[in-house]
């Protein structure tokens, strides 16, 4: 049975949803590749600044030899349904 939540069981979900992804922007910005390693989907893949695809094995290696760093994170999200 699905139940409607109210407009405040709304918001309190929205702003737990934002703290995680203000957490996961903070974790890619200072370099904490344990906690990204945590956070990120496997199979997740991203569009670099150079405008390659690269995977999160990819990403975690680069972080690790800390090859990139990042000065700023926009985040826009993708959804295929194939």
């Amino acid at each position: 049975m699905n139940k409607k939540l109210s407009k405040d069981e709304e918001d309190q979900i929205r702003r737990a949803i934002e703290a995680i992804e203000e957490e996961e922007i903070r974790s890619v910005l200072e370099g904490k590749v344990a906690a990204v390693a945590r956070d990120w989907a496997d199979d997740l893949a991203v569009n670099a600044p150079n405008n390659q695809v690269m995977r999160k094995p990819v990403i975690l290696d680069l972080m690790r030899q800390r090859v990139r760093r990042q000065k700023s994170c926009e985040e826009m999200v993708a959804t295929y349904n194939c």
